[in-house]
């Protein structure tokens, strides 16, 4: 069954971004629709820096563009192309070990990325990698409610525009908030916690108010390498997929994607639907968290509801085969990666892999976090 919506350009550039770039279909996968263009017509992101497409480039109304990948893979046709061997790669068992709204997930290995028959897969930049997270470390079970938010004495961010709202009730997850208000949070929790942490960033060049509008010209790790810092952050995007998979290689923790008609249509995906708040089922909005099925590890809302902030880059043409604590080094950079998709994206956009490069200062409805330290 399709719904077709109304999508703002947001969800559609990101739809682009994936089917633009899309790797290798099934022989019973629809074939990609016309108006998806190639990867080059896609547009190019990091204010025009791209990561390997060619062509023009197109905002959405939140001032976002989406990139999409250029290189192999077939737009139409059969895929036979084999995922990524995991010999050497040994992922930890997964249960859940959770515990006040915090979750421990062991050291351990998996396999990042998509694989090249996923259907909607970036061609280069979701291509799978052996990747080592040599550290134990622990994960909000729930994405950052407003309540967590307005227990530290801030204004709640949260609301609405034309292309989504943010739901309005102190366990909804807070929204609006850009990756420099979600460094700032969790510097600001490290300072509150008893003993005080360390905290993990430092802000520079900054003006306005945390909440309101707080922004900065520069944004900088504490320390060499961010898994080395032992107050609280956001997750590497290694680690946030290392939570969200669970041990899974599907496009969805539930298992696989459902192909459909492409670009701008939202339609139900029965591996998505018992997990996820996403365009087929949120009104337009988000939800509270913890309505849905976790995963694995015991984490809720990794995919749909809110889109998550991590660090790493979005402009990588392509990973390496394989590396240990991947991206631990911090760049400052002009966009970095939104995980997990979003309350109004499609399943496309929800999928494991895919990645809303956004620009550190933008806030929107549907813009989120969880937070994540590292154990001793």
């Amino acid at each position: 069954m399709l719904h077709v919506t109304a999508l703002s350009p947001r969800w559609i550039l990101l739809a682009a971004f994936a089917l633009g770039a899309a790797g290798c279909r099934s022989q019973d996968s629809p074939a990609m629709p016309s108006g998806g263009g190639s990867s080059g017509e896609a547009g190019q992101a990091r204010g025009g820096v791209g990561s390997g497409a060619t062509g023009g480039s197109a905002n959405s109304a939140g001032g976002t563009s989406a990139t999409a990948d250029s290189g192999e893979g077939a737009m139409g046709g059969a895929c036979d192309l084999p995922a990524l061997d995991a010999a050497g790669c040994e992922h930890p068992p997964v249960r859940a070990q959770c515990a006040d709204g915090w979750c421990q997930l062991p050291a351990g290995c998996f396999i990042m990325g998509a694989p090249p028959c996923e259907w909607g897969r970036a061609q280069k930049s979701e291509n799978e990698m052996r990747t080592t997270l040599s550290h134990a470390f622990e994960i909000q079970q729930y994405e950052l409610t407003q309540q967590q938010w307005t227990e530290q004495g801030l204004p709640n961010p949260s609301g609405s525009r034309q292309d989504g709202a943010d739901c309005m009730d102190p366990q909804c997850p807070v929204g609006k908030v850009s990756l420099t208000e979600a460094m700032a949070y969790a510097n600001l929790l490290s300072e509150k916690h008893s003993p005080p942490l360390p905290s993990c960033y430092e802000l520079s060049g900054c003006s306005g108010k945390l909440g309101v509008d707080l922004s900065c010209t520069s944004r900088s790790a504490v320390g060499k390498n961010v898994y080395e810092c032992g107050g609280y952050r956001l997750p590497t995007a290694a680690e946030w997929e290392y939570a969200a998979r669970a041990g899974a290689r599907t496009a969805f923790y539930e298992g696989d994607i459902t192909p459909h008609a492409g670009i701008g249509v939202c339609a139900a995906d029965s591996a998505l639907e018992p997990i996820a708040w996403y365009c087929f089922n949120s009104g337009k909005t988000t939800h509270a968290v913890g309505l849905k099925q976790p995963n694995g590890w015991g984490l809720h809302d990794m995919l749909g509801n809110a889109s998550e902030w991590t660090t790493g880059a979005t402009s990588d043409t392509h990973r390496p085969p394989s590396a240990t604590d991947y991206e631990g080094v911090f760049v400052d950079d002009l966009l970095f990666p939104s995980r997990g998709g979003f309350m109004n994206g499609d399943s496309l956009t929800c999928r494991l892999a895919a990645q809303l490069p956004s620009p550190p200062n933008e806030r929107g409805p549907g813009f989120g976090f969880r937070l994540v330290r590292t154990l001793p």
